[in-house]
């Protein structure tokens, strides 16, 4: 979505703020107005713009007062001033305090408009380069965390295999009938409860090589839906819309299961009466067509096709607060020890060389759309 930059004109006279709102606006530009100094540093606390035409000399508070005050409250909008009556001393002292232009009135539409789009394009530049660095540092943040819970994963499946062998050569040497033999057995089953776990995690990290080969994504989804068919609770509908064959894409297809075992998990879970549907469906897009807003955040398509394979629901859907965090390891809105299944997904997909994007809203269900190149 476009977001046109979002401009306040403060001048006391209201002809010439209904002028300039006029003008700005025939360029596509948001444009607010107000007319004295107290109303422009209320309008500049509850919202952001992008730019404050503001006039120097008004009743209230003039225009130097206002520049003292924004950055008092650290508001960092850019300011042209404008004024009629003035002087090199008046020029001179709204730079020094941190005003980025000078406008005498009356001045010229295209001065004006030139010096509006130069320091629009100059901020939308710094936006950017700022964004960058912030996503940069993220990635060098996640890349960080991401090595140390590999080695932390990888040393606790060696201390888990050193805890199970002797559990294993304890279970064989303790008698059939001895009564800490069930004991014994019970931390066997913790000890491949969390291995399953350390597993996972690896899954996540992207740590466990797939056995990757030319596979037909139709075919390998339809090996698991078999069991989610037999299964599928009376009302609950679930319909699939597969081709034939294809698309073929280059993946592990246990790991491909596991990724549409993990959906069809989540979207069965937020039916919560049984009664609702669940959509699959498999094609080929266009790398043009994959939405911008998704997952891994810095992820580019390739110019190539790619395969979409969808599951949606007409489940309780997911609050606009928790989709920022749903592809977090152990993040849950269920029941504590779940939680690892859509970071597992996303683990696996990312390991393929695809991505992830999803649509909800409270109660209209969710959808979920994996994007992996075609070989």
């Amino acid at each position: 979505m476009v977001v046109n930059p979002k401009i306040l004109v403060v001048d006391d006279e209201p002809r010439f703020c209904h002028s300039m709102k006029t003008l700005l606006s025939s360029r596509d530009y948001d444009v607010k107005t107000c007319f004295n100094g107290s109303d422009a540093l209320q309008f500049l606390t509850d919202e952001t713009f992008d730019l404050v035409l503001l006039d120097v000399f008004m009743e209230d508070m003039d225009g130097f007062q206002v520049i003292e005050n924004k950055i008092s409250r650290k508001i960092d909008t850019p300011v042209i001033i404008m004024t009629g009556r003035s002087s090199s001393d008046t020029a001179v002292k709204a730079l020094r305090m941190g005003a980025i232009d000078y406008l005498k009135k009356p001045f010229e539409t295209r001065e004006m408009f030139s010096s509006v789009k130069n320091i629009l394009n100059q901020r939308a530049l710094e936006k950017k380069r700022k964004a960058a660095e912030s996503q940069s540092a993220e990635r060098r943040k996640l890349e960080s965390l991401g090595r140390m819970a590999g080695s932390i994963a990888h040393h606790f499946n060696n201390q888990l295999s050193a805890v199970m062998g002797n559990l294993e050569i304890a279970l064989d040497d303790v008698p059939v009938d001895a009564g800490y033999r069930k004991n014994l057995f019970q931390a066997m089953m913790a000890a491949h409860k969390a291995t399953s776990v350390s597993r996972q995690m690896l899954l996540y990290l992207g740590h466990t090589p797939g056995r990757n080969r030319p596979t037909d994504l139709s075919a390998s989804c339809r090996k698991t839906l078999a069991l989610f068919q037999a299964a599928v609770p009376k009302g609950m509908i679930l319909t699939v819309d597969f081709p034939d064959s294809g698309p073929v894409i280059h993946a592990d297809p246990i790991q491909i299961q596991q990724v549409l075992t993990h959906l069809i998990t989540n979207a069965w879970e937020s039916i919560s009466d049984t009664r609702g549907g669940i959509a699959l469906s498999i094609k080929a897009v266009s790398h043009e067509d994959i939405p911008s807003r998704r997952v891994p955040i810095d992820w580019q398509p390739r110019h190539i096709a790619h395969a979409c394979l969808e599951v949606s629901d007409t489940g309780c859907g997911i609050p606009a607060g928790d989709i920022e965090k749903l592809f977090d390891p152990f993040f849950t809105t269920k029941f504590m020890g779940r939680g690892l299944g859509l970071s597992v997904v996303m683990g696996i997909v990312k390991a393929h060389g695809g991505c992830i994007t999803m649509d909800s809203q409270p109660g209209s269900g969710s959808v979920f759309r994996i994007y992996l190149p075609v070989m």
